[in-house]
């Protein structure tokens, strides 16, 4: 299962480090396995068979392609108004310090003509 999912996946664009990549290989085949022991004991329980093929597996690979395409780019979104908004923030900082200067001279006015 991990050499599956390490096939289908590597070619997968993935934003994370070679180590990660194949914790997330090996996390991809034991839940195949979790859901194949569940299945047995859904069977023992309910006395039903739902079945666990090598087509449901690629299934879950390729839906973990697409949710992480949706995921990474609304991070992405989220990352570019974090950061605009940082740019706001340092921008109305910069523009607090030179009133702060314009306040200063124009007190000085003040108390001159004062």
């Amino acid at each position: 299962l991990i050499a599956v999912s390490a096939d289908f996946l590597g070619k997968f664009a993935i934003d994370t480090s070679e180590k990660n990549k194949q914790r997330l290989y090996g996390l991809m085949g034991s839940f195949q396995t979790m859901v194949g022991e569940s299945c047995a004991v859904y069977l023992a329980r309910m006395r039903r068979y739902v079945y666990v093929t090598p087509k449901s597996y690629l299934c879950f690979i390729d839906f973990y392609k697409s949710m992480y395409k949706v995921k990474f780019e609304e991070v992405n979104v989220q990352e570019k108004s974090v950061n605009t908004g940082l740019t706001k923030l340092h921008e109305a900082a910069a523009d607090v310090e030179k009133m702060k200067v314009h306040l200063r001279e124009e007190e000085k006015n003040l108390a001159i003509v004062e």
